[in-house]
C-alpha cells in the first residue's frame, strides 16, 4: 500500500474511533435522558439493586481512588518528563547545530508529553467529581447527613464526562505527527488546485 494511502486509512481509522466512541458514551444517556437526567449514577449498571455499604466500597475502591491516581500520576509524569529531558539536555556536549537541531526535537517531545500527561488529568477531574456525587450519595444511605447537589452542577460534569471519549482520541489525533503531516499534504494538494482552478478562469476570461 502506497504511504500516503496508508496514512489516509490510519487517519480515518482515527476519525471513526472518535465517531463511535462518541456516539456510545454512556453518558450522554444520563445528560439527555428521562430517567436519569436529574441524578448521577444511582444504581450498578450490572444490577438494578445494589446494597449501599458495598456500593460505597466498590465505587471507593474500583473507582474514586484508581481515578485520583491517575489525575496526580497524569500530573507528576509531565513535570518529572520535563525535568529529565532539561537534564539530558544539559549533560550531552554537542556541536552547535546538533544542539539546535536537538533543542527542537525534544521541545517537540517535551511539548507533547507536557500536553498529553496534563490534559488526560484534566479529561478525568469531571468523571472524579461526578464519581465524589455517587459517593455522597452512598454516604446518606449509609447513615451520613443528606448533601443536596444542585442539578446543574451535574449536569456541568456530566457534559464535560461525555466528552472524553472524543477529546481523548482527539488529542492522540492531533499529536500524532504522521496526520499532522497528512493533513499538511492535502492543504498543500488543494490550495494548489484551488490556484490552478483561479488561473484558468481568469485566463479564460
Amino acid at each position: 500500500m502506497h504511504y500516503s494511502r496508508f496514512r489516509t486509512v490510519v487517519a480515518l481509522i482515527w476519525i471513526g474511533l472518535i465517531t463511535f466512541s462518541t456516539a456510545l458514551t454512556p453518558d450522554w444517556k444520563r445528560l439527555f435522558g428521562k430517567e436519569r437526567n436529574s441524578t448521577s449514577v444511582d444504581i450498578c449498571i450490572f444490577s438494578k439493586t445494589m446494597e449501599p455499604h458495598i456500593g460505597f466500597v466498590t465505587s471507593l475502591i474500583s473507582q474514586f481512588l484508581p481515578l485520583t491516581s491517575i489525575v496526580v500520576i497524569n500530573c507528576i509524569l509531565g513535570v518529572k518528563i520535563r525535568r529529565i529531558l532539561q537534564e539530558y539536555q544539559q549533560k550531552m556536549i554537542f556541536s552547535q547545530e546538533q544542539q539546535r537541531r536537538n533543542n527542537i526535537i525534544i521541545k517537540k517531545v517535551e511539548f507533547n508529553l507536557f500536553i498529553m500527561s496534563n490534559l488526560f488529568a484534566f479529561l478525568n477531574v469531571p468523571i472524579l467529581v461526578l464519581n465524589s456525587f455517587d459517593l455522597i450519595r452512598f454516604a446518606h444511605l449509609i447513615g451520613a447527613p443528606p448533601v443536596e447537589i444542585p442539578i446543574t452542577v451535574i449536569r456541568f460534569f456530566l457534559f464535560f464526562a461525555s466528552m472524553y471519549p472524543f477529546a481523548e482520541a482527539l488529542i492522540c489525533l492531533i499529536l500524532n505527527q504522521d496526520f499532522k503531516e497528512l493533513l499538511l499534504e492535502k492543504w498543500q494538494i488543494i490550495k494548489k488546485k484551488t490556484n490552478l482552478l483561479v488561473s484558468e478562469q481568469s485566463i479564460s476570461n
